[in-house]
């Protein structure tokens, strides 16, 4: 056990707790581990690693199938971890999650539904400095939480959690099949308020059904340890509850489940080790019958019918009224300020609620009060007187179709000062609901008879053994209590064996006493009864109990002949107070039990003390002592009394009953007899194994025996403890030696008879020697790779391994996945690492021994890095080029690219046809812009390419382009004729071509280029030319485009002679045919056109141009009149 747990229980406000767990570690070195066998690891397929620190909102563990390791504590603002995938397993490695931090949030917790197999191992969670209250039943705040969505297959292990919360609980876990085990719970809240103890604040709560609660450690609980849910198992927990309410419970149960083999230490206002049940059946506000007298319960074996099928067993409970609790919140104390016998109590096994086949059996309970003890209630400070009360078990059953059977346990119940009230087996609310609770004046009901059987129980008390009825409710139905041992510790003066508990106010106690044994001043006539007259009058509710022997065997008479029907009437008088014959007659070979009553104490007539004896007859039986004990067909209102039935007794005297000793002795006078007991003790031997002798395996250990009426049982020990027991000859049974220690082990045996007398045997001392177990695990380690190394390729992982026996096998792991089994040494496999994405990677070896010992490595972290053939082509992510241009070279406005590895170039083209990676234009930069072929509607495409040689797909931009133009037209051919007669000369050929077209033609005398401005220009080809003069002459033919580009002239030359010019006299006349002509009149004749064409004139002379028009009537006319015209 840590020190500083030592500390912190031993510097409590109860010391007394240091005893329970100072042999129980509640470390979390002890209790937490990282080799548990975690059942959702087998579906775990990916391993992730969490980083703590301070998380400011949870981290979700939501991929399937992984196991998320924390590698450094985390302090969470609200919750720490929230689970929204299946198959996940929490490995806090060691590691501490401090949560609700600033905020409300639980420590670890479900947020999805339809979650199964999760695991929360190894590590510390523990509820921070805000300490955020809960709400009802403890949910909100929680260590762990799994309520809300639930989660089937939860597995909690190794974890030490630690909570302080006002009405904060600790693991709440929904879901079925709910594992917590191997952990540690612990509660600080060191004695606040809680807001209402029926929430039920419980360390570890399991919602669900099928539920395993095992070896666990819970630290002073405020109000619940365990609570668990229908067919759970809850053992080999230790448990400290720190009461600050009433019913502060160690473990409570539902149907179908045990409890076993738990330690359980209670102190505080109201400790109540476990408890059983509930009153009201599933599904219902209160219990039914309680409203409805024709209520009849469910099928028992329905899970909504009442609880049913509770074991408990092995527990050792030590529970102990030390102070005064805080109930609620505010306002005084809830109760009286002063209480006198039972203010508040302490019980061991409580169930009183009505439980169908209950079975408590072989536990050691302590329960104590302290009365009159003083304290002050928080947080008003008032004073308060406390009376206490202890109870070892207090049980009782609502329907006569239940049974409990309290058997075998070792019940102490002690007052500190015998001023209070302190009860070893309270039968308790032990009544009929369908009219007890509707109206308590009515007649108790004659059928209600449920089998409640106490016996073979050790009771000691200072105050009350046995109490039939106390302040929790009366003891209807006379249960059955046999056998038992009680014993007077001490000598208070308001001690009784056998009474009712204190502060009871029902007038109902019924019992059946048989064969108990009395000791150290216990008596069967201490009696804390009051059999006076019922103050209600009702004759039927009153009191009354019947003491008697159990005996069994065969009757004969004197001469040995057996009386097979025989009926016994032990006391003459009316029948029983309430209306019940106990009866049973031998059988047909006369071989029944007896049932041998000595007398009835009642107050049916109103009487003080014993009351006239009642006829009491026997009803048969043929089932064994034990299960007839605990039948109610013991009980019958309706005996066979008719002559016929019974074999008639015509004298008296003593007929032996054979198989106990006894005998009966019967007048027939009377019809009355009397008893005699069996005294006599088996004789018993062990006649194997050999004393001396080595034994291992299974051993067969046998026994003789003998009585002088007949064994009825024999009990087998081994080192003092109670193994088996059988009931039939031979008697024997296979002692299974590996279950003690190799060594020296003592057998004994002790024998029964029908009569209650045991007789013990020699003891025998054996050795037993049986093969030790291999608990010892290998050892093991990874040699290669070493840590943090980087690798590539096949790599060899090696291990090396030992063992004290010899290893059988080591198995490698590579992020938590089994890569390889190696069964001999050398240990390794070899890793192909290419298989793998590059990155980090965990290894470790797991190595086995043949008795399944086994031992991982510590984990190493190698970087895979491999290098991988680029088939990834780059992309262009963007190219643009403007809309329009002027040029053919464009600008390229945006051209960017990606590659997985690196771009390595940049290529743009008009085609678009993929380039090859080694074609020409590639450049190591995204090119500033691109030249085309021509001008127009043009697209360029644009690629990119990486060093592996993939080149991308294309992204295009496309532009308009219109040049200026700068090229003039070429005139390719231009010809006149050779000679002329006349100035103006024809044009043979003139032709002009240009880059875009040709828009004007001119021809000139002189070889200077002309503008594109001048005046004569054409659009189409002239077909003459008049030259200025005759004689040699040359003309130059231009032509010229849009743009005003002119072009270079071609040259053409002629040799012009003018004809002689006869003088012509012409009259008016000639000029007004002339005129007519000239305005489109007349068509001219050829004669006329040749006389009429005169102008122009030229250099004096008349240079005919074929037509005529005003220039020639101006000409005519100045020669009428004798002008010259230049």
């Amino acid at each position: 056990m840590s020190n500083t747990l030592v500390s912190k229980v031993r510097n409590s406000l109860f010391p007394a707790l240091v005893l329970a767990f100072s042999l129980v570690s509640v470390s979390f070195a002890a209790t937490g581990n990282n080799t548990a066998t975690i059942t959702a690891r087998q579906y775990v397929t990916n391993t992730v690693h969490i980083t703590g620190g301070h998380f400011t909102t949870p981290y979700i563990a939501g991929t399937a199938n992984t196991e998320y390791i924390l590698d450094s504590d985390i302090s969470a603002d609200s919750a720490a971890i929230q689970i929204t995938a299946p198959y996940v397993v929490i490995n806090l490695n060691g590691h501490t999650i401090t949560y609700n931090q600033v905020s409300t949030g639980n420590g670890i917790e479900t947020t999805a539904y339809n979650l199964h197999d999760i695991a929360v191992t190894y590590g510390q969670i523990i509820q921070g400095t805000a300490l955020s209250a809960g709400g009802s039943y403890g949910l909100g705040n929680n260590p762990i939480s799994t309520k809300y969505k639930g989660a089937d297959r939860t597995q909690i292990a190794g974890i030490y959690a630690k909570y302080g919360g006002q009405d904060v609980g600790g693991f709440q876990l929904g879901g079925d099949y709910v594992t917590v085990e191997n952990s540690t719970v612990e509660d600080v809240y060191n004695y606040g308020t809680v807001t209402d103890r029926h929430s039920g604040i419980s360390a570890i709560h399991l919602w669900g059904w099928y539920g395993t609660v095992r070896n666990n450690t819970i630290i002073n609980t405020r109000d619940k340890g365990v609570e668990a849910g229908y067919t759970s198992n809850v053992y080999g927990n230790t448990i400290s509850i720190l009461s600050i309410c009433t019913n502060s419970v160690g473990i409570g149960i539902s149907s179908n489940s045990k409890i076993y083999n738990n330690t359980i230490v209670g102190r505080g206002e109201m400790p109540v080790g476990i408890a059983l049940g509930s009153s009201t059946p599933k599904g219902f506000v209160t219990d039914p019958a309680e409203i409805d007298a024709t209520y009849v319960p469910q099928d028992v074996n329905n899970p909504n019918g009442y609880n049913h099928d509770i074991e408990v067993y092995g527990n050792t409970i030590d529970v102990q009224v030390t102070r005064l609790g805080v109930e609620y919140s505010g306002g005084v104390y809830p109760g009286a300020s002063t209480w006198s016998d039972s203010g508040v109590w302490a019980v061991g096994i409580r169930s009183t609620t009505g439980i169908v086949n209950l079975s408590v059996h072989d536990n050691t309970i302590t329960a104590t009060g302290n009365y009159n003890f003083q304290g002050t209630w928080s947080p008003t400070g008032q004073a308060v007187t406390m009376g206490s009360m202890a109870k070892g078990i207090m049980l009782g059953l609502r329907w006569s179709g239940h049974s409990a059977s309290i058997y075998n346990n070792t019940v102490t119940a002690l007052d500190n000062d015998g001023t209070g009230s302190a009860i070893g087996i309270s039968i308790c609310a032990n009544i009929d609901n369908r009219y007890f609770y509707t109206d308590p004046s009515q007649p108790r009901r004659s059928d209600f008879h449920p089998n409640l059987a106490v016996y073979g129980n050790t009771v000691t008390s200072n105050i009350l053994n046995l109490a039939l009825g106390d302040d929790y409710g009366p003891s209807d139905g006379f249960p059955l209590v046999y056998r038992n041992t009680f014993i007077k510790s001490g000598s208070y003066s308001r001690y009784h064996t056998i009474g009712v508990g204190y502060g009871t106010y029902y007038e109902i106690s019924t019992g059946l006493l048989l064969s108990n044994v009395y000791q150290n001043g216990a008596a069967e006539s201490d009696l804390g009864f009051n059999f006076d007259s019922l103050s209600n009058g009702n004759a039927y509710r009153g009191k009354a109990v019947i003491f008697g022997r159990l005996m069994s065997g065969t009757v004969k008479d004197t001469g040995s002949n057996l009386l097979p029907n025989i009926r016994t009437t032990v006391y003459t008088g009316t029948t029983s107070s309430f209306g019940v014959q106990l009866a049973t007659v031998t059988d047909a070979t006369g071989a029944a039990p007896l049932y041998v009553y000595d007398y009835e104490l009642n107050n049916a007539g109103g009487t003080t003390g014993k009351a006239t004896p009642t006829t009491v007859t026997y009803r048969p039986h043929t089932n064994d002592l034990y299960n007839l004990a605990t039948s109610q067909d013991m009980f019958t209102t309706t005996p066979d009394t008719s002559a016929s039935s019974w074999d008639a007794v015509t004298s008296s005297g003593t007929y032996t009953l054979v198989g106990t000793g006894g005998s009966i002795t019967i007048s027939a006078a009377s019809g009355t007899g009397t008893t005699t007991t069996d005294t006599t003790a088996p004789a018993i031997a062990i006649t194997a194994p050999a004393a001396g002798a080595t034994v291992s395996g299974n051993v067969s250990v046998t026994v003789n025996t003998s009585d002088n009426v007949g064994v009825a049982k024999v009990e087998y020990y081994v080192n003092g403890t109670l193994l088996t027991t059988t009931t039939s000859s031979p008697y024997s049974y296979t002692w299974n030696t590996a279950s003690v220690s190799n060594g020296s082990s003592t057998l004994s045996a002790k024998a029964y008879d029908a009569a209650g007398n045991v007789g013990t045997s020699t003891s025998v001392a054996v050795t037993v020697s049986n093969a030790v177990a291999d608990t010892t695990v290998p050892t093991a380690a990874l040699t290669a790779p070493t840590s943090n190394a980087t690798v590539s390729g096949t790599v060899t992982v090696t291990a090396t391994a030992s063992d004290n026996v010899g290893v059988s096998r080591v198995d490698f792991y590579v992020n938590g996945t089994l890569r390889a089994s190696v069964n001999s040494s050398p240990y390794s496999f070899s890793w192909n690492t290419t298989a793998d994405a590059n990155g980090s990677y965990s290894l470790y070896a797991k190595a086995y021994d043949a008795a399944g010992n086994s031992a991982a490595t510590s984990t190493i972290t190698v970087t895979v890095n491999n290098v991988v053939a680029d088939t990834t082509a780059p992309t262009v992510s963007a190219f643009s080029i403007p809309a329009t241009a002027t040029s053919l070279t464009v600008a390229v406005s945006s051209f960017t690219a990606t590659d997985n590895v690196a771009v390595t170039g940049y290529l743009v083209t008009e085609s678009a046809t993929a380039p090859s990676a080694s074609a020409t234009g590639w450049s190591s930069k995204a090119p500033a812009s691109f030249t085309f072929s021509a001008a127009g509607s043009k697209t360029a495409y644009a690629w990119a390419k990486d060093a592996a040689g993939n080149v991308s797909a294309a992204k295009s931009g496309s532009v308009t382009i219109t040049l200026a133009d700068t090229t003039a037209p070429t005139v390719s051919a231009f010809s006149i004729p050779a000679t002329a007669t006349s100035l103006t000369v024809a044009v043979s050929s003139f032709a002009a071509t240009d880059n875009v077209a040709v828009t004007g033609y001119l021809v000139t005398e002189s070889a200077t280029a002309p503008s594109a401005s001048a005046t004569g220009w054409s659009s189409t080809v002239p077909t003459s030319f008049t030259f200025s003069a005759a004689g040699s002459k040359t003309a130059y033919a231009w032509a010229k485009d849009a743009a005003g580009n002119v072009s270079a002239a071609r040259s053409g030359s002629v040799t012009i002679t003018l004809a002689t010019t006869t003088t012509t006299s012409y009259t008016v006349s000639d000029a007004l045919l002339a005129l007519r002509i000239a305005s489109g009149k007349v068509t001219p004749t050829s004669a006329q056109l040749s006389s009429l064409d005169v102008a122009p004139v030229v250099n004096g002379q008349s240079v005919p141009d074929g037509t005529i028009n005003t220039g020639d009537v101006i000409v005519i006319m100045s020669k009428i009149v004798g002008k010259t015209i230049l």
